[in-house]
């Protein structure tokens, strides 16, 4: 079924769906760490530790605004609630992520297992891409998500942070999410 934007609307609903999605592949193997971050489907032949995909831990609102004041700036709402079940994601080996909360940088063992950097990814120069945009993920290629006006539940693009050429555009973040999963799932 290819999502729409016009069905349920709550933020459950369309978590649910994505984690339809990445479930599917469970049957593979799924592990949950003691931080709470969920592996699904291991891919040893890519590496001894490499997992389809990586659910990190929910956080909490406190975690939340630690990183709006860490950006100086609020998040956008739809974004807030993604975060309250998921502190980010990597999906398909990485074919695309959602960058979230990154509490240290260990090398080894659970503590290992972190997002991308939200801040971090706000903090590089991105000459040719106007100040608002709010980064919020990647793809595998080098290019980024981003919110046009994150003051405000807007538009998400995929943008060419090299050029500020616009690659790709949706309505809302959940928009965005789910016909990613479902266009990507299909080459998996």
């Amino acid at each position: 079924m290819m999502f729409s934007g016009s069905e349920n609307n709550s933020s459950e609903a369309k978590w649910t769906r994505a984690r339809a999605i990445l479930d599917l592949w469970k049957p593979c193997g799924a592990r949950i760490l003691s931080s709470g971050t969920e592996l699904i489907c291991h891919t040893p032949w890519i590496s001894r530790e490499a997992w389809l995909h990586i659910i990190y831990r929910p956080l909490d609102i406190e975690a939340i605004s630690t990183m709006e004041k860490a950006l100086r700036r609020p998040l956008p709402p739809d974004l807030k609630e993604f975060y309250f079940r998921a502190n980010g994601i990597h999906v398909f080996s990485d074919a695309f992520a959602i960058d979230g909360l990154r509490k240290n940088f260990a090398r080894v063992g659970d503590a290992s297992w972190q997002p991308y950097s939200l801040v971090h990814s706000n903090l590089e120069s991105f000459p040719r891409c106007p100040e608002e945009y709010l980064f919020f993920g990647s793809y595998e290629d080098g290019s980024k998500v981003a919110y046009v006006h994150p003051d405000e539940t807007s538009d998400v693009i995929q943008v060419d942070c090299d050029t500020g050429q616009v690659l790709a555009e949706w309505p809302d973040f959940w928009t965005w999410l789910l016909t990613e999963l479902e266009r990507v799932s299909e080459h998996f």
